[in-house]
């Protein structure tokens, strides 16, 4: 696999990178998605935001990042393959819309949230709410075709938890989605017919689980915890896919919170983000040496796939 070898120039980026790490890390050939947001004054998440503004840094432009698009309300979401769409949810109506990056607007595609594109990027797998029964509501997974249109429902809440928490295209026929059980002893992995093949056991030490993510091998599960007997502070930790060998990915001595993990195209690193709205920054680990890298905002996606020439 054809590497580079990342340099970040401090004083070019001393504004929009802080840095506690090394300044340089073997990535593979790949582009990173992150947002960042401005606010009108200090008063951190209460403040009237001023600007949004989507960026990608890749090793086509020598991991410089550039800027994609900009506005009060950017769209931050799942990528298409060929760079050109952006998959993201709208909480005041409760739907996903797809924003295409060249004519710069948005259509409305389904209700639902999670969407992920196949590798194709005909179809999206989505997060809906169903009835699963007389008065109660269910997570259910379901797949739009932008094809045809035509919404297909693979897996109806129950009887399965109701917190389906990512989902992971394997091919255009294939797919697995990650939950927490009900009961938040274990994680469970289901296939497209909705079959569960994988039960893991949770470390019994951590509690508020979230952001379940999956390997591309899918060996190693990297998720967002809270260490009961340390502090209230979320952070990043990988396991194996049987359980065995909890570590913490990365720690520090700032009251902030981690969360939202990724994983680069073919695993040897994990992203994360840290910070408050306004002033969020990603930050890269090498999973063997530990070795780290931070990146100026929000990490949203790491592809191997996109060709962004922006």
């Amino acid at each position: 696999m054809k590497k580079i070898i990342l340099h970040i120039m401090v004083v070019l980026f001393s504004i929009l990178i802080t840095t506690d790490s090394i300044a340089e890390l073997t990535l593979p050939d790949s582009t990173i998605i992150f947002s960042k947001t401005f606010y009108k004054d200090d008063n951190g998440e209460s403040a009237e935001i001023a600007e949004k503004q989507l960026w990608h840094m890749s090793n086509k432009s020598n991991w410089e990042p550039r800027l994609l698009i900009t506005g009060k309300q950017i769209p931050t979401g799942d990528l298409s393959s060929d760079g050109q769409h952006i998959l993201w949810f709208n909480r005041n109506d409760g739907y996903t819309y797809e924003h295409s990056l060249s004519i710069k607007k948005s259509l409305r595609l389904f209700k639902g949230a999670g969407a992920r594109y196949s590798p194709s990027g005909n179809l999206i797998a989505f997060i809906s709410q169903r009835e699963v029964s007389l008065g109660k509501i269910g997570r259910s997974i379901e797949v739009y075709n932008l094809k045809t249109k035509q919404i297909r429902l693979i897996v109806k809440g129950k009887p399965f938890p109701n917190q389906f928490h990512s989902i992971r295209w394997l091919n255009d026929t294939k797919l697995v989605f990650l939950a927490i059980s009900t009961d938040s002893k274990s994680m469970l992995t289901f296939n497209m017919e909705g079959q569960q093949i994988r039960e893991t056991s949770l470390p019994v030490n951590l509690s508020n689980f979230a952001n379940l993510a999956l390997s591309p091998d899918m060996t190693k599960w990297a998720f967002q915890a809270t260490d009961n007997n340390v502090s209230y502070l979320s952070r990043i930790y990988m396991m194996n896919s049987d359980g065995s060998n909890v570590k913490k990915i990365y720690e520090d001595k700032k009251k902030l919170y981690h969360f939202a993990p990724v994983w680069s195209p073919y695993g040897e690193f994990i992203a994360f983000s840290t910070g408050y709205e306004g002033s969020r920054r990603g930050i890269i680990v090498d999973i063997k040496s530990g070795d780290l890298m931070t990146v100026p905002g929000f990490i949203i996606d790491w592809s191997a796939k996109l060709k962004l020439t922006r």
